[in-house]
């Protein structure tokens, strides 16, 4: 039999086995054909009637028995007036995360009866307003109207109520509506998101953010336009910030948010546009009096249809609202010189923690191999890396504030391309090529921002950081005129290290994605410390696999590694400060 076969036949028998215990200790009753139908399109494949005050109905899905069964109301007419009801009258009852024994589903449908049955109580006591502004965004969502448009908000999620503005757009059949607190920024994210504009531009609109002091309770949802005027006079907007909704010439998109207990939360509106022709008649046109227009424009009679809201700002993509370096990290500015293999996946993981400005050098194209450990693949095959690299991390971050790349080696006639390199907060020196990184170090002198070096010792089993700054110890104090570093982790024979490849030049250390996650996850780590505090000195950090790793290919940590650290046989990350040499022509100069 199949490991199909047998787990099915498991969950006919738990179910045989629990519909006994129902029936005995519940008097609860199996359900009928017609009663299944009443949930089709839910996956429902089992339940049970169980009497009592109200009734409530168990039911099995497909999850069951590794989930627990759900409890329903047979009335669904309680949605939106008691919390925690959800659509078919389904009671959310054990949180998403909650774990369960898959062989005790009486214990487990016990509980749950309990628990549903205590939150009925606490529904039929009344005081229910605070449970619904806590999970307002659940609550929202069960009001929506199909035919409004799919929301996404950029804007900065506090008040005041103010106007903002909205592209509109459509995916496939759907209506599409992204807010921005400005053009600038709704133009980036666009672009970012969908590629070059066409050739008029992003045709923007004025919109409104209507910011409350606490959410929404599903009783006090807008309806209508004359719901929304309400809204906005409780919000005391500025005299212009009402004109949006006043414009009969077109639709009006209303956002509306709110502080909760545990983060910012949204709902949006799409009013559609009034009748002109009611609005102008009796009058000439364009000359009916302002009065006459906005009771048109707030009317009753102008629905508000509620739409779903997906939030693409930096505080929510970055943490959820719970980020508290999000702020800060969103203004840094970040410069990474070489986007091989090291220097790219840094420069994603950086995005990734929410790093809001970065800018790109590098003059190579991405070749075949590349791809098995770079965060490009084939369809950037033969692209500039750093040009791709750059579209690569605006696709997936499009709030990200400035992303640029130039596509260009450094090099020593061309120094000046990096005139304004001054005005990061930090530099990211990544080339793993001693002629460079050198020449990075010596320019570094004339930049204000940190310096961080980082490369891997062969195979990766080791990676190093090393900030520097204007003063103090530079990058070639820790290296001899050749470029080998005097402090190695790794014991490595040169010849053993290196492989050929049947072409000039081709030489390379081999190391696979699993071992760039450990040195990029280092570097990267490395990075966010010196954007959270500025360093007083020089530094050296550095990552070493462990015992196991490197007997897998032959070789050992080396004396001194052992004598400075006594690295635990695990490995891991060790500093100390970057040694000055007296002997460094830089320093000495």
């Amino acid at each position: 039999m199949t490991a199909g076969g047998v787990i099915s036949e498991a969950r006919t028998a738990l179910a045989d086995r629990l519909g006994a215990y129902l029936l005995s200790a519940f008097d609860a009753q199996p359900f009928s054909a017609s009663d299944l139908q009443a949930y089709n399109g839910k996956k429902v494949d089992r339940g049970w009637r169980l009497p009592g005050d109200p009734p409530l109905h168990l039911l099995l899905d497909p999850e069951f028995p590794y989930a627990p069964p759900r409890i329903a109301l047979p009335d669904e007419t309680q949605r939106l007036l008691w919390p925690h009801v959800e659509t078919a009258g389904l009671l959310c009852v054990f949180p998403t995360q909650t774990n369960i024994d898959a062989f005790e589903p009486e214990k487990v449908a016990t509980a749950l009866i309990t628990d549903a049955r205590d939150l009925i109580t606490r529904n039929q006591s009344g005081d229910l307003d605070e449970e619904f502004r806590k999970e307002f965004q659940s609550y929202w969502t069960l009001a929506i109207d199909d035919k409004a448009p799919f929301y996404r908000s950029l804007v900065v999620p506090r008040g005041p109520t103010r106007k903002v503005r909205v592209w509109r757009g459509q995916q496939k059949s759907k209506l599409i509506r992204i807010f921005g607190d400005t053009d600038e920024a709704l133009n980036l994210w666009l672009s970012n998101a969908y590629g070059s504009p066409p050739k008029e531009g992003w045709r923007l609109y004025d919109a409104l953010l209507i910011w409350l002091e606490r959410p929404l309770i599903p009783s006090e949802y807008p309806n209508s336009a004359r719901d929304i005027e309400a809204l906005l006079s409780s919000s005391a907007p500025r005299a212009g910030d009402i004109l949006p909704l006043l414009d009969i010439s077109q639709s009006t998109d209303v956002l509306i948010g709110a502080p909760s207990e545990v983060g910012a939360c949204f709902g949006a509106v799409h009013l559609d546009k009034p009748d002109a022709k009611a609005v102008q008649k009796g009058f000439r046109p364009g000359r009916a009096p302002a009065a006459h227009v906005k009771r048109h424009a707030t009317s009753p009679a102008r629905k508000a249809r509620k739409g779903m809201v997906e939030r693409v700002d930096s505080s929510w993509v970055h943490g959820r609202d719970y980020n508290e370096d999000i702020k800060r990290l969103t203004d840094t500015n970040v410069i990474v010189i070489g986007c091989g293999a090291l220097g790219a996946s840094v420069a994603v993981l950086l995005a990734q923690a929410g790093v809001g400005k970065m800018r790109l050098f590098d003059g190579e194209k991405l070749d075949r191999p590349n791809t098995s450990r770079h965060p490009l693949g084939a369809r950037q095959i033969g692209e500039n890396k750093a040009n791709a690299l750059a579209e690569h991390i605006s696709g997936r971050f499009p709030h990200m504030r400035k992303i640029e790349a130039v596509p260009e080696d450094l090099v020593a006639t061309n120094i000046d391309i990096y005139a304004d390199i001054s005005e990061a907060d930090l530099v990211v020196s990544a080339t793993g090529e001693w002629s460079s990184m050198s020449l990075i170090a010596d320019a570094a002198g004339f930049w204000g921002a940190p310096l961080q070096t980082i490369w891997q010792e062969p195979q990766a089993l080791a990676a190093h950081s090393v900030v520097t700054f204007r003063k103090g110890p530079c990058l070639r104090c820790g290296f001899n005129l050749l470029g080998k570093p005097h402090f190695e982790a790794i014991f490595q024979n040169e010849a053993d290290v290196w492989r050929q490849i049947p072409a000039c030049g081709g030489a390379f250390t081999p190391y696979g994605a699993t071992d760039l996650a450990y040195t990029s996850g280092f570097c990267a780590a490395e990075s966010l410390k010196l954007l959270s505090a500025t360093p007083v000195r020089a530094r050296h950090a550095l990552w070493a696999a462990s015992e196991d790793r490197l007997a897998q290919v032959g070789t050992r940590y080396t004396e001194n590694l052992i004598a400075a650290f006594h690295p635990s046989p695990q490995g891991g990350v060790l500093t100390r400060d970057w040694p000055e040499s007296a002997s460094c022509r830089v320093c000495a100069a």
